[in-house]
């Protein structure tokens, strides 16, 4: 019988992935001419593990009614992301994008951001914050993507 995860510790899987984007696309600066995009990118994935910490840190977390977090597919995106960290220098830019495109999509389509049932003004603020930041990412590297075919 699988255990029911407390939701302090379902915040702490979604700081390590939001770290573990930001690791992969640091390294992603490190081997693609658009080292800018990869780099602000990096940056902005800090700044929403900032956000889930400061969450973790609060009261609200401990307070919360319910959730319906898909654990196990977070497990493994984090297992997957670790691969394509191991591998980052065998892809293409090409290959780099449509990896952070899928993995940014996949957040959002698996509804990670509507996790937690709660009346906290707060926790509904910052999942809301990510889920619109999770849809920039989508529209920044979809634009990206198209200025590399254009560029082609």
């Amino acid at each position: 019988m699988k255990r029911k995860l407390e939701c302090q510790e379902i915040i702490r899987l979604m700081i390590k992935s939001e770290l573990s984007f930001s690791l992969l696309y640091k390294k992603y600066s490190q081997l693609f001419p658009n080292k800018d995009f990869w780099l602000q990118l990096a940056k902005e994935e800090v700044v929403h593990a900032e956000w889930l910490k400061a969450l973790y840190e609060s009261r609200d977390v401990k307070e919360m009614k319910d959730h319906l977090f898909p654990v196990e597919s977070l497990k493994l995106i984090l297992d997957s992301i670790e691969e394509d960290l191991r591998s980052a220098d065998k892809k293409t830019s090409e290959e780099a994008l449509s990896i952070a495109l899928m993995y940014e999509k996949s957040m959002v389509e698996r509804e990670y951001f509507d996790i937690f049932r709660s009346d906290s003004d707060q926790l509904i603020s910052v999942l809301k914050k990510l889920e619109k930041e999770t849809e920039g990412h989508i529209s920044k590297i979809e634009e990206e993507i198209k200025s590399l075919n254009v560029r082609a």
